[in-house]
């Protein structure tokens, strides 16, 4: 899942962010390749529907 109305989240939005929300708000890596392939700790929401 990805943002589409900007590329990055605002520096405020991120500084007191949760992993999760961090996800939700499309900071998963500054590796776009990663936003399809992800890495398990990089998508913490996933383990909430295990």
């Amino acid at each position: 899942m990805r943002p589409i109305d900007y590329h990055k989240a605002s520096e405020r939005l991120l500084k007191d962010a949760s992993p999760i929300r961090r996800q939700l708000l499309g900071e998963i890596s500054d590796n776009k390749f990663k936003y399809y392939v992800p890495e398990e700790s990089m998508v913490p929401l996933k383990s909430l529907y295990r």
